[in-house]
């Protein structure tokens, strides 16, 4: 089973391209785990297709925290001076945008409940 999933926050802003029919967008995330109390930061380089590509390239930016489920594919590739390097990479099956803590917090709050002055306010 090649089942990855991340969540992360974008290291750049997307990047949105066409390969002869094919909308792609790339764009680094950022995940952090604590390791004996140390943060330890992980890039992945994430590509999604169509559709998705193009809301990602729209709604997200660098900084905008995202969760990416996909699968891992390696590819090989040739540099401008011959040497062939392999990049492994997350492509997207699904991402989903997760709003900030503080957007989270405000949304959640919404308006201050309405207080009725008098002795009918009251429970007991």
């Amino acid at each position: 089973m090649n089942l990855v999933i991340l969540l992360g926050r974008l290291g750049r802003d997307p990047e949105l391209r066409q390969a002869g029919d094919t909308t792609l967008c790339r764009f680094s995330l950022a995940t952090s785990v604590r390791v004996k109390g140390e943060a330890r930061t992980e890039w992945h380089q994430v590509t999604a297709f169509g559709r998705q590509a193009e809301t990602c390239a729209r709604y997200l930016t660098k900084g905008a925290p995202a969760c990416v489920v996909g699968t891992l594919r390696t590819r090989e590739y040739t540099t401008a001076a011959g040497e062939t390097r392999r990049a492994t990479e997350v492509v997207a099956d699904r991402v989903e945008f997760v709003a900030a803590r503080r957007e989270r917090d405000d949304a959640a709050a919404g308006p201050a409940p309405a207080v009725e002055d008098g002795d009918d306010a009251l429970p007991f």
